[in-house]
């Protein structure tokens, strides 16, 4: 009789264990795919963003473009001042803001994996 109340407690312990093992399982797939879901969420707006800013920028680049060649008499002139200011930026960004942007991206993705280890 004892022998099969430990046979049903160890058999009702293991149960316990793989319910409870079964259930972090879960719980880590859970917590991954929100996290994954957060990163996609912020990848996907930047993305629109981003397409709209570039777009902006062309028109607003072509705009520009046939502005100074107006005032330079000079359509390859006109074009290559816009050219030179976008130069300008690029080394601007490149030398400066390059390391602040890297920053902030990773500070995003480090806050959002790590959202419930620190709450």
């Amino acid at each position: 009789m004892e022998e099969e109340e430990v046979k049903s407690y160890f058999k009702t312990f293991g149960n316990t264990g793989k319910s409870y093992i079964d259930n972090r399982i879960k719980l880590v797939k859970i917590e991954a795919s929100e996290k994954i879901g957060s990163i996609a969420t912020v990848i996907f707006t930047g993305f629109i963003v981003g397409m709209l800013a570039f777009f902006l920028m062309f028109f607003l680049s072509i705009m520009a473009g046939y502005f100074f060649a107006e005032y330079t008499q000079s359509l390859v002139l006109g074009f290559a001042i816009v050219a030179g200011i976008y130069l300008l930026l690029m080394l601007v960004f490149w030398i400066w803001i390059r390391k602040w942007i890297s920053k902030k991206i990773f500070d995003l993705v480090t806050d959002i994996m790590l959202t419930d280890i620190i709450d």
